[in-house]
């Protein structure tokens, strides 16, 4: 491990240290306390990526010298690759994965002695995961997550039977179609379309259940198809009453409003794969994998084309 007294040496020399990791190095958790120290002593530092397949710098210089001139010349301040890393291996998304991205930076953060970088990080962190700066500033000073166990938030879950939750509003609305209007439609559907857990397992059956070549439609052998757990939500959404909603006994109307409802959760759903490329593009940016960037910027593009 880096000392203080090797630190000390070459403090004589200079006050840029970069440190060299693959993108996905492990190996990082075990220099925090040399970063510790020589932040402390008032070092520039930085990291350089290694890139794939290679495991070390020395392996790279023996390879392609040229890359490793650019690995060393596009290497990132070692904060923001603490975070992209972090992001990268934990979802922001959802309430667990913010608690653990806050685990693995808080305590790294929590021992940064000048103000100026805390103050720019903990915005930084803020903003990655929706949280106000005080409640990031007030751990990073704290040096744990105190009460913070994640926001409430991501995983309150509007009513299934609800018109308000537009993917058991499909899901009511299919099951009252025509099989060839059904299957047109649940067949179009992705599983990624939903962040509901229920919705989601009841169109994989419902998908089963048409993928036999059905001429008609019986509820009882979806339910079968459908894990022993959700048959009562199943026979909740084919009972809907639709009364005052929508008259479903007209096929155009149903049909009509099936559409409706598809397009805004295929809406709903490039806004969010949009919203998660974006984190991946930033986190690319500051790794300076600018393939990757061009790659998913193109991805952006095409779902904005498609659904936005």
């Amino acid at each position: 491990a880096l000392a203080e007294a090797q630190l000390k040496i070459l403090q004589r020399y200079t006050n840029d240290l970069t440190f060299c990791f693959d993108a996905d190095s492990a190996g990082v958790h075990a220099v925090y306390r040399a970063v510790e120290i020589a932040e402390r002593m008032g070092f520039n530092i930085k990291v350089a990526i290694i890139p794939s397949p290679h495991k070390d710098l020395d392996e790279v210089l023996k390879a392609d010298p040229e890359k490793a001139k650019i690995a060393i010349r596009d290497a990132v301040d070692v904060y923001d690759f603490y975070i992209s890393s972090t992001l990268k291996a934990n979802s922001k998304e959802s309430a667990l994965g913010k608690k653990l991205i806050l685990e693995a930076l808080v305590p790294v953060f929590s021992k940064i002695n000048n103000p100026v970088i805390v103050d720019h990080y903990s915005k930084m962190l803020a903003t990655e995961l929706g949280l106000s700066e005080d409640t990031v500033v007030t751990m990073f000073k704290g040096g744990s997550l105190g009460d913070y166990s994640g926001s409430a938030e991501d995983e309150q879950k509007l009513p299934l039977l609800s018109r308000d939750n537009p993917e058991g509003y499909f899901l009511a609305l299919l099951l009252k179609a025509d099989i060839d209007i059904m299957r047109e439609y649940a067949y179009k559907m992705d599983v990624e379309d939903f962040i509901n857990p229920i919705v989601v397992n009841i169109h994989k059956a419902l998908v089963a259940y048409l993928k036999e070549d059905r001429k008609s439609f019986n509820i009882k052998q979806v339910i079968k198809k459908a894990e022993e757990g959700y048959h009562d939500n199943i026979s909740e959404l084919y009972l809907w009453d639709f009364d005052g909603i929508i008259e479903v006994d007209s096929p155009q109307i149903l049909e009509r409003e099936i559409d409706s409802v598809f397009k805004r959760i295929k809406k709903d759903s490039a806004k969010r794969a949009v919203k998660a490329l974006t984190e991946k593009i930033k986190v690319a940016e500051l790794e300076k994998d600018w393939d990757l960037v061009l790659k998913l910027t193109k991805k952006v593009e095409k779902l904005k084309k498609l659904f936005l």
